[in-house]
């Protein structure tokens, strides 16, 4: 009779455990698809603005911060811009081309989470991003992205890794940079 208690109980544990995680796992996939639509509303409304906008001659000033594990980085782009292409460069201290807005919305639309990034997929890549608009050009006039490596615990490889070596992957490591902030600091229409 005791024997048949501490089962069901057991029973009971398990099926519980089970209905908590298939109750986290519907939180999350509905978290996961409510995020990403408002964005992605968001991103074609400013789209649709910019390219409304009554001008295509703008002079812009991005401002770039990198933050990496050797520390932080800055950087800044004065330029000229003519029907989306650079035309003039006045400052340009970043080691990378100067850009124009389209550039900022390829990035956002571009921006997204990387499966497998080490220790044969335990690891993956998450990247978060948050990109503020200009309210009437559309523009983004911020752009916050972060980044790091997170166990996947939903890969197989994650589980055979644990049970061979008895710990987790050190994914922590496999992260890199850790985030950036881009702002648009002026943009100024030129006739």
């Amino acid at each position: 009779m005791e024997r048949s208690g501490q089962r069901a109980g057991r029973q009971a544990i398990l099926v519980g455990g089970i209905v908590v995680l298939l109750g986290l796992g519907l939180f999350g996939l509905v978290h996961w698809q409510l995020i990403p639509r408002a964005q992605a509303q968001e991103y074609a409304a400013a789209q649709s603005r910019w390219a409304g906008r009554p001008f295509s001659h703008y002079r812009l000033v991005i401002d770039f911060q990198i933050d990496t594990l050797a520390g932080s980085r800055h950087c800044t782009q004065v330029t000229e811009i003519e029907g989306e292409i650079v035309t003039k460069v006045y400052q340009n201290t970043c080691n990378f081309p100067a850009w124009t807005i389209t550039d900022l919305f390829k990035l956002i639309g571009l921006t997204r989470s990387t499966p497998c990034v080490s220790h044969a997929c335990a690891c993956d890549l998450v990247v978060a991003m948050q990109a503020s608009y200009h309210a009437r050009l559309g523009y983004p006039y911020t752009i916050a992205l972060q980044w790091w490596a997170q166990a996947n615990w939903l890969h197989p490889q994650y589980w055979k890794l644990v049970l061979s070596t008895g710990r987790q992957p050190a994914c922590a490591s496999a992260a890199g940079p850790r985030g950036s902030r881009i702002s648009v600091v002026s943009l100024t229409p030129l006739p």
